[in-house]
C-alpha cells in the first residue's frame, strides 16, 4: 500500500493525458504479474537477484527497481509483438480500456 501511495501523483499525471487514442502506446502493466507470466504461472525460483553486472543504478533506485524495469521492458516487447496477456478490457465512462498487460 505504501508503494501505491508513493506513486499516486504520477498516476494522476498519466490520467491527465491518457486518451483512448493514446492507449495504443500508453498502457498499464504490473511487474509482479509479468514475472508470474514469465515463469508460466509457477513460483519464481529466487526471491531476488543481485544485479551488479548491470552497472551503476540511477540514484535512489534499488536492485528490485532495476528488475521491475527489465520485466516491464520484456512486457512492452510482448505488447508490441502482439503476444502479451491482457486482463480486463472493459471500457470506463471516458472510453478508456480498463486493463493490465503482461
Amino acid at each position: 500500500m505504501k508503494q501505491l501511495y508513493n506513486i499516486v501523483a504520477k498516476i494522476k499525471e498519466v490520467d491527465a493525458v491518457q486518451s483512448p487514442e493514446r492507449q495504443r502506446s500508453l498502457f498499464e502493466a504490473c511487474p509482479e504479474l509479468s514475472f508470474a507470466v514469465m515463469a508460466d504461472d509457477a513460483p519464481m525460483q529466487h526471491s531476488g537477484v543481485d544485479v551488479p553486472a548491470l552497472g551503476a543504478r540511477a540514484p535512489g533506485t534499488q536492485p528490485d527497481d532495476v528488475l521491475d524495469a527489465l520485466v516491464l521492458a520484456w512486457t512492452t516487447r510482448r505488447y508490441l509483438g502482439g503476444s502479451c496477456l491482457r486482463l480486463g478490457g472493459e471500457l470506463d465512462a471516458t472510453g478508456l480500456r480498463m486493463e493490465v498487460v503482461a
